[in-house]
């Protein structure tokens, strides 16, 4: 039993969606589809999976002559097209580790993914490999999953997949010498017949390597002061990235001139379109590489003319948490009149070249510009605009102009939201995208 993967539109709830469709050998007889019946019951336990590595279950639809899984669909990229781009790693390690956790929790309940079916994973454009469309076969095992993950993992480090020749002959792609030696052995055991690894050791290995560069990125900037109150603190890694990134990646994306493989503002009425690389012509000249978030260190509130506004807080404009939001005081007039604007002074990885900035906003109409940090003792006229743009409600993306690296940048308010008597500008979370 085969599946065919689709993009397509539920027209009922006007949202894109992904289907793994089973369509049986012959027709049936009334609503019988015993092909449904075992991909159902394979699929079924994945609904309680909760993980940015495996796409959220909608629904599960059969009658006599096909049996489909419908998913979320999630902004994103084949694994093809990532490849692409370069990816370290480390990098690599990063973009796997949510898909390797999620396949063990599927493992410890019985189930396996399908992963070794390579056309089922996607990279989100947060840079996070996930199982797109997971309408689990019953043929499906741990091992193969297994193979997969490797395969994967191998291809994200290596640059690309094995080739296969009509003799037979073929080539495996090279795993670069500086990959760490707990990745090497990772992918070397996860393809190795028998398999002499797990699902759970390879999310455990990956989740090291993610956390381990993470600290070495956080811990290299300079000590900056953090806020006080709990509720402002910093974590020191995200648990997930917001799914905002990825409407604001696509955005920023399409300012910046990317045109992803697969349409993402197809019309309701526009047929469905089997998801699939192969057919696709490479472009004469290959995208830039896939944005990938960076994750801040620190904020803090920049007033250069007046006290701080709402300083002790400033950490929740970058917690992965739009719900909570870092918020300027309220005026009677706007900018410049009482002072000259407020910012947040974001600290990040040294030397982060950073491509484009996402800023989540429940309260439209203010004006925004991503600066150069204020040197100490200098000015806000001493700082350069990098990029700007009128806050919209939710997500709005801002390209930058210059890709220098930056350790630390500013998100300056000139201007806030609101009408004669009361401006103030919310901000739920800034995103950084490299």
């Amino acid at each position: 039993m085969s599946s065919t993967l689709w993009r397509a539109m539920d027209l009922a709830y006007s949202r894109e969606v992904a289907l793994t469709v089973v369509i049986p050998p012959a027709p049936l007889p009334g609503n019988e589809n015993p092909v449904a019946d075992a991909m159902f019951t394979h699929t079924i336990s994945l609904c309680r999976l909760r993980s940015v590595g495996i796409a959220r279950i909608f629904d599960m639809v059969a009658d006599g002559s096909l049996a489909a899984v419908v998913a979320e669909w999630i902004p994103s990229v084949s694994v093809d097209e990532a490849l692409r781009g370069q990816v370290s790693s480390i990098g690599a390690a990063r973009a796997v580790a949510g898909l390797a956790a999620v396949t063990r929790d599927a493992h410890d309940i019985g189930r396996a993914l399908s992963l070794d079916d390579r056309a089922r994973i996607r990279i989100a454009m947060d840079g996070t490999a996930y199982l797109a469309f997971p309408g689990s076969m019953p043929s499906a095992t741990p091992a193969g999953d297994v193979r997969g993950l490797g395969s994967l993992l191998r291809a994200l480090v290596a640059g690309g997949w094995p080739t296969q020749r009509i003799d037979g002959t073929g080539s495996q792609p090279r795993v670069p010498p500086e990959t760490p030696s707990e990745l090497r052995e990772v992918i070397s055991k996860a393809l190795s017949p028998g398999t002499p690894i797990n699902a759970g050791e390879i999310a455990a290995v990956l989740a090291a390597a993610s956390v381990d560069s993470a600290t070495v990125a956080a811990t290299a900037a300079p000590p900056v002061p953090q806020p006080s109150q709990e509720h402002g603190r910093i974590e020191p890694r995200r648990l997930a990235i917001l799914s905002a990134a990825a409407v604001a990646t696509v955005a920023a994306l399409g300012a910046i001139g990317w045109a992803i493989g697969t349409s993402v503002g197809r019309p309701a009425d526009a047929p469905v379109e089997e998801v699939t690389t192969a057919a696709s012509a490479p472009p004469e000249t290959g995208p830039p590489p896939p944005l990938v978030p960076v994750l801040p260190v620190n904020a803090t509130v920049v007033s250069p003319q007046q006290f701080p506004d709402n300083a002790a807080t400033a950490g929740l404009a970058i917690d992965a948490n739009p719900a909570s939001v870092w918020s300027t005081d309220s005026y009677w007039q706007q900018f410049p009149v009482f002072k000259n604007g407020v910012g947040l002074s974001v600290r990040l990885p040294v030397d982060s070249a950073l491509r484009a900035v996402w800023i989540q906003s429940p309260t439209p109409g203010g004006r925004v510009e991503i600066r150069t940090p204020i040197a100490p003792g200098g000015t806000l006229e001493d700082t350069v605009v990098l990029g700007d743009a009128v806050l919209a409600e939710g997500v709005t993306p801002i390209v930058l102009r210059d890709e220098r690296p930056h350790s630390e940048l500013t998100v300056w308010m000139p201007a806030l939201a609101g009408t004669d008597g009361n401006y103030r500008t919310e901000i739920g979370e800034i995103g950084f995208l490299d």
